[in-house]
């Protein structure tokens, strides 16, 4: 097996992985939106202290109307993340199990915004997006569905108290545009070899 692919594969000791998970966001438009708004918001916060082993993270962005600049999107991990985001929309009904014999996922809130964003709880994100897109400011100007995660790079683990934070970061200034964004987790027990 190749050592890059070795990084991302976990090594499950036997009652420690506890399920895989999905879920999507979309539809949202956003317009004139003044820069730094989180429109999406995934809080891990079991109280037993399992971790959540993010593997995929995919956005999809397109300009409706014509920005004054171009949009630009970027995931953060929160961390210290005590207190829920909170307005938009609830996603905990729209998570999928990849597999039906799996248990409800322990994921805390994870949430959509509406036009004007998520309201944020209590967090601290991290100062650099881990991943970021931007996409043209042409109306009817699409990105190309980039992806972060996979055989490319580590996942990222979570312990319980963060999170992730999708930000619009650009000030449009004017126009609008849509987004969708897709999430995919493993979750552990506590002490898991991952």
């Amino acid at each position: 097996m190749p050592a890059r692919l070795r990084l991302v594969t976990p090594s499950i000791r036997p009652g420690g992985f506890l399920g895989s998970y999905q879920v999507l966001g979309f539809g949202v438009t956003l317009t004139a939106d003044t820069g730094n708004t989180p429109y999406f918001s995934f809080r891990w916060a079991p109280t037993s202290g399992q971790n959540c082993l993010v593997r995929v993270v995919q956005l999809h962005v397109m300009t409706r109307a014509a920005t004054t600049v171009n949009p630009l999107f970027g995931a953060f991990i929160a961390r210290s993340f005590t207190l829920a985001d909170s307005v938009g929309t609830s996603l905990l009904t729209s998570i999928t199990k990849n597999q039906s014999a799996f248990p409800t996922s322990l994921v805390n809130d994870v949430r959509q915004g509406a036009a004007s964003g998520v309201t944020s709880g209590t967090r601290t994100l991290d100062g650099s997006p881990f991943y970021q897109y931007m996409t043209g400011n042409a109306a009817q100007q699409a990105s190309a569905n980039p992806r972060w995660g996979g055989d490319d790079c580590s996942p990222i683990l979570l312990a319980s108290g963060e999170g992730i934070v999708l930000n619009q970061q650009a000030v449009l200034g004017a126009g609008s545009a849509s987004y969708s964004f897709h999430l995919e987790w493993d979750e552990y027990e506590r002490g898991a070899a991952i």
